[in-house]
């Protein structure tokens, strides 16, 4: 058994030690509330873009710009599009952090490249850069944030501690799940007062379900939807995650939610899951 304990004087103490002692105490991101957050602005002044001053948590490494930095983009494509992205960058290899600029690829449908999170590279982004076909300057309107803000472990322990989750598992025998069309299929009691955050639905083979969920204050009460007429739908795929902005996502202690298939398509077993966050 090996037992290791640090920082005392006289006990060496390595970059990898501190990193993994530090990634305790928070999370990677950008610190928020200290100087200008490490946002990237673009002013119309020629293919760049300006990162404000603000500091950082990179895996138990600690970032700090004390002034506006300057980052050049490079020429745009003559006709197609690319998405540049901006990010922060940890090189374990070189024991350095800094800014970097990652390149898009011009496309009829752009794409950013991938952050590297890996064994000797740690990135995280600060922004996306859309440089369209043709120009020569970013402009505000092309800038997408994309900052991420650090969290102290207190900070994560109460966000942990105030996401419930509950859902509804239906896997019922062969064919075409084996329940009458417009007939409840299933319902829950809510164990606590919540709001929605998403929904999802998986299949076991592609096919195409609507279902309405609806909600009652008792399990004897009456029913009434709360998709706000856009219900939880696959359609030939084996995934879906339902658009929410319309539903009605408040839910009290005591509800019961109900499943209520509207049509059905090759499949024979379904999950629908439901995240709430505790109110």
């Amino acid at each position: 058994m090996t037992k290791r304990f640090f920082p005392f004087d006289g006990v060496p103490l390595y970059e990898s030690d501190w990193s993994s002692m530090a990634r305790y105490w928070r999370d990677s991101g950008v610190i928020s509330g200290v100087l200008n957050e490490l946002e990237v602005y673009a002013d119309s002044t020629g293919m760049q873009v300006k990162v404000k001053s603000g500091r950082a948590w990179l895996q138990g490494h600690f970032f700090e710009s004390d002034s506006e930095e300057v980052l050049s983009i490079s020429s745009a494509d003559p006709t197609l599009t690319r998405i540049d992205r901006v990010v922060l960058r940890l090189d374990w290899t070189l024991n350095s952090i800094d800014f970097l600029v990652l390149e898009g690829t011009p496309a009829a449908s752009p794409t950013a490249s991938d952050l590297s999170q890996t064994s000797s590279i740690w990135e995280i982004p600060l922004a996306k850069i859309t440089v369209s076909g043709g120009t020569n300057t970013v402009n505000s309107g092309d800038i997408i944030d994309e900052r991420v803000l650090s969290r102290s472990v207190e900070e994560i322990k109460s966000e942990l501690e105030s996401i419930k989750y509950f859902g509804l598992t239906v896997a019922l025998g062969d064919g075409v799940l084996p329940v009458p069309i417009n007939s409840y299929l299933g319902w829950v009691e809510i164990p606590f007062s919540c709001t929605i955050q998403s929904v999802r639905l998986w299949s076991d083979v592609a096919g195409s379900i609507t279902i309405d969920i609806r909600k009652a204050s008792s399990l004897g009460g009456s029913w009434a939807s709360i998709c706000g007429g856009s219900k939880a739908v696959i359609s030939s795929s084996t995934i879906a995650t339902p658009n929410i902005a319309a539903w009605t996502k408040l839910l009290n202690a005591g509800d019961w939610i109900s499943f209520f298939p509207e049509s059905v398509t090759n499949i024979k077993k379904l999950m629908l899951s439901i995240r709430g966050i505790k109110n």
